[in-house]
Order: structure tokens, then C-alpha cells, then sequence
């Protein structure tokens, strides 16, 4: 895999399949533990985290915002703008075990301004 910045990675016990992000390459990827498949998927934008979906596909962490996204269509329905204000995008993001998505954000220009705008966010489940 040729990923820019592989990161999130995510087991999914009951396909036995490992999900990460190539967050700079825009794309979601796949690995199957038993065949040793591998899939990748186009994302519409830069995304810092997603979790799985009881009914199928992802909640996704946008750059613009949470959103529901399906890789088999490539369609993506927004939940909520992310800090729109703010120069930030989702980051690292997991579900507890009440199925609500945590997620924490990033500041893209930190190394520069060095401000302390990162949050805390909860999607409930």
C-alpha cells in the first residue's frame, strides 16, 4: 500500500478486516486477515478518523465535517459542520462502548501559530 500518512486503524472482528485512513492520499483502506485482500476506497476529502456503522458504512471525521459515508456508492450525507470558525479538522475519533463517536480535533496550522484551539467532541451513538 502506498499510503502518504497511514493512520486509524480500525479491526472489524466480524470480517475480520483491518480499516485504516491514508489521511494526505484521501483514501480508505482495507486489509482481510484470512485472504490477504486488500481494497482501497476515493474519499471526497481529507478525513482524521471514522467508526463503523451498525446499518453498514462509516461515520466519517471530514476535514468539513462528521458525516455518514458509504465506499460502495462514494456518496457521503453530512451530519455536522466541525468547528467551522476555526482553522481545524477531525482527528483521532473511536467509539465508546455507548456507541458514541469521541473525536478530538486538530489545529492545521499548530506548528505556526501555536494556538490552543484543538476540542473535545461527542457524536451520541
Amino acid at each position: 500500500c502506498d499510503n502518504l500518512l497511514g493512520e486509524a486503524p480500525l479491526w472489524n472482528h466480524k470480517e475480520k478486516t483491518l480499516y485504516w485512513l491514508d489521511i494526505n492520499g484521501k483514501k480508505l483502506w482495507s486489509w482481510n486477515g484470512e485472504s490477504g485482500d486488500d481494497n482501497s476506497w476515493d474519499l471526497p476529502e481529507v478525513a482524521g478518523s471514522f467508526a463503523f456503522r451498525e446499518k453498514g458504512g462509516f461515520i466519517m471525521g471530514f476535514e468539513s465535517g462528521l458525516a455518514r459515508y458509504d465506499p460502495e456508492t462514494g456518496t457521503s450525507e453530512t451530519i455536522c459542520e466541525y468547528e467551522p470558525e476555526l482553522n481545524t479538522r477531525p482527528n483521532d475519533g473511536k467509539c465508546d462502548r455507548q456507541g458514541n463517536f469521541v473525536i478530538g480535533s486538530y489545529n492545521k496550522n499548530h506548528r505556526q501559530d501555536e494556538q490552543n484551539i484543538a476540542g473535545l467532541w461527542r457524536l451520541k451513538g
